[in-house]
Formats: structure tokens, C-alpha cells, sequence
């Protein structure tokens, strides 16, 4: 027995028929996106947990005195003063990277900025410089903050006063992406006085 074919009556009645959302007279929500929802579950986290917002860059010698010339080390492990004073002012830490221990290792001998400063020895400061930078980029869009840049004066990478090469590529990047970070150089020597400056530049 042949299978009846709808008729094309049939069809155009149903065709013609009002759906449930026209007989409502409403329009379906479109379903927010799996992105917009995830955003939406950080912008929630932003609010509850319990950070600071705030992040200082040190210079690696700082936490860690081991990376030192031998001879050099002024202390056992790290400085703790600069990293209690840190901690109490609710700051996060970011250690940057040696540039010298990288590149020549941990039985270079001293040598001075001048003797640094060549095309290799730069390059690998900017590749260094880059890295920093792009972490610094990724923070802001959380709304994290990087207060100061501490570095060692004296140092032929990390210097402040009298610009580090690891300093002045990072000072370059950061203004050619328009990023404003104030900088300081610590001397171990006048540790007592670099905390109150310190102090007065994270207040304002």
C-alpha cells in the first residue's frame, strides 16, 4: 500500500501556522558566549580575593645573592630588608632575570659596564627587556600594577643612577609602549635611606 504524500494544502498550513514564540510575542535571548561568561567569572573573582594589585620588579641579586662574581655577595641568600619592606607594603615580587649570570655564568669574572657593552651582551639584555615588559602588559589587563623597578646601583646590568644596560633596554621598551614605572637603585651601603625613599615613592 502506497505511503499518502502530503498534500500541498497541508504544507502551506503549517507553514502558516504561528510559532510559540510569535504567539508569545517574544523574542529568544540569544545565549551569552563561553567567553563572555568566563569573563564575567574573573570580573567576580577580581572582586572577592584578596591581592593587592600591586607589583614591584627587583633586580635578581636582590632575592638572590648566590647569582653574584664570587667575592661580591653581600650577604647569605637574599636582601631581607628590601624584601620585608616589600611584603609589608602588600606588594607581589617579580624577579627579573640576570643578564650576566645568563649569558657568562657563575664563573665570570667582574667586569665593568664598557666591557659589557657589546652587540651580543645588549641583545640578550633586550631579549630579557622584552620578556619584562610583555609580563608588565599582561598584569594591566587585570588591573595589576607595577609600582617600581628596583635595581643595583654600581651595576653594569642593573644599575639605576648611572643606567644599567639591562636598565636602559628596559627603559626604552617600556616607553615605546607607553608604560610609566619609576625606577630605583639600591646601594647596600645606604640600605637605611633607600627604604625611606622607597617608602615615599610607593605613597605617592
Amino acid at each position: 500500500m502506497e505511503e499518502k504524500q502530503p498534500e500541498k494544502d497541508d504544507i502551506l498550513k503549517k507553514k502558516q501556522q504561528p510559532t510559540e514564540q510569535e504567539n508569545t510575542g517574544f523574542k529568544s535571548r540569544p545565549r551569552p558566549s563561553t567567553q563572555r561568561l568566563h569573563l564575567q567569572n574573573v570580573v567576580n573573582n577580581m572582586l572577592k580575593d584578596k591581592r593587592s594589585g600591586r607589583i614591584a620588579l627587583v633586580a635578581h641579586c636582590i632575592l638572590n645573592q648566590n647569582s653574584r662574581v664570587f667575592g661580591l655577595a653581600e650577604r647569605s641568600s637574599a636582601i631581607a630588608e628590601i624584601v620585608e619592606f616589600l611584603i609589608h607594603n602588600d606588594m607581589g615580587i617579580i624577579q627579573m632575570p640576570c643578564p650576566e649570570l645568563t649569558y657568562s655564568g657563575i664563573l665570570r669574572k667582574s667586569q665593568t659596564k664598557d666591557e659589557y657593552d657589546n652587540a651580543m651582551f645588549r641583545n640578550h639584555c633586550k631579549k630579557i627587556a622584552e620578556e619584562i615588559v610583555e609580563q608588565v602588559q599582561e598584569y594591566s589587563k587585570g588591573k595589576i600594577k607595577v609600582r617600581i623597578i628596583i635595581g643595583v646601583d654600581g651595576s653594569p646590568s642593573c644599575g639605576v643612577t648611572d643606567s644599567g644596560i639591562l636598565i636602559e633596554e628596559l627603559r626604552s621598551m617600556l616607553k615605546k609602549k607607553g608604560l610609566m614605572v619609576p625606577f630605583y637603585g639600591i646601594r647596600y651601603e645606604r640600605l637605611s635611606e633607600d627604604l625611606n625613599n622607597l617608602e615615599k615613592m610607593i605613597r605617592d
